[in-house]
């Protein structure tokens, strides 16, 4: 449940950080977004939510399938592993988060045309 979950959060939440980084001065040394257009910007944020909202019918087919299955309500379940272990998830996905939005930044001085010697 918890990586149902998951799946559903995560494109919701690139969603709004392409939305934010897009307005931001920051924009120009990331790949995907110093090319950008509003144009293609609402495009992609189109296709980000529609897939956002094929994983969110997942995630309740997964639920009314566990609760009709089984009789217990995997939400239940979801809210007291996020209650218990905040720490742990909060941990993890400030550590990830950190590192796979900063993996595709242009860094500064690197001159990858440039032949080595």
């Amino acid at each position: 449940m918890l990586v149902e979950f998951i799946v559903c959060v995560i494109p919701m939440l690139y969603g709004v950080y392409l939305a934010v980084l897009y307005h931001l001065p920051t924009a120009a040394y990331y790949p995907h977004t110093c090319t950008l257009t509003p144009e293609k910007l609402a495009r992609t944020e189109l296709n980000i939510m529609m897939y956002a909202a094929v994983e969110f019918s997942s995630f309740l087919g997964v639920t009314l399938l566990l609760q009709r299955k089984f009789g217990f309500s995997p939400l239940y379940q979801l809210a007291f592993v996020c209650e218990t272990q905040v720490r742990t998830l909060q941990s993890h996905l400030f550590v990830w988060i950190l590192w796979i939005l900063q993996i595709s930044l242009v860094h500064n001085g690197v001159d990858l045309e440039a032949p080595f010697k």
